[in-house]
């Protein structure tokens, strides 16, 4: 078996990028950092790129637990002037602070997760993953092919496999 598929059987982008050992070494220590901070603002709040307009919290990895996802919100606060945005299954700790989160927080659900029904109970902005192109466009949704749509509170959209035959859909579509 495929240790890069997940147990909904899709393969996970991330974590393929983990067969490189100083990709899944750093984000190990990155993990290890934060679960042994007494204070996880003052860890990371320092290491915001000064120039950056946008920051997307995780490339690889989730929210874990709410103390953690608080301490992002409280960064995003911290840092009025740049945009926070997240794809997150860990539904449940969102939900707890949905009415509570600064403008430059942007969330997304990432369907296919245990707490998938929460999306709906809520009201969530969500992110499908479609296998190809025409099964996202087909599905009626606005297709994301550069974080257009997820660094926007546009509403939900849908996704390409960027391990599928269309390779994410960059090639084929533009969001302009």
């Amino acid at each position: 078996m495929n240790k890069y598929i997940t147990p909904a059987g899709e393969r996970c982008y991330a974590a393929a990028a983990e067969r490189f050992p100083g990709v899944r070494d750093a984000r190990w220590r990155n993990l290890d950092a934060v679960k042994k901070a007494k204070d996880i603002v003052a860890l990371i709040n320092p290491a915001i790129p000064k120039k950056a307009d946008r920051i997307r919290i995780h490339g690889s990895g989730d929210f874990f637990k709410q103390s953690y996802f608080d301490a992002w919100v409280e960064i995003a606060r911290l840092n009025p002037d740049k945009l926070f945005w997240a794809f997150t299954k860990s539904v449940q700790l969102w939900v707890k602070r949905k009415d509570d989160l600064p403008q430059n927080f942007i969330m997304q659900a990432s369907r296919g997760g245990k707490k998938d029904h929460l999306i709906d109970e809520h009201s969530l902005k969500s992110a499908t993953v479609f296998r190809t192109l025409e099964e996202a466009i087909n599905s009626g949704m606005p297709v994301d092919i550069d974080d257009t749509y997820a660094c926007s509170n546009q509403g939900s959209f849908a996704l390409v496999d960027n391990f599928g035959p269309d390779h994410g859909g960059r090639a084929l579509l533009s969001n302009e």
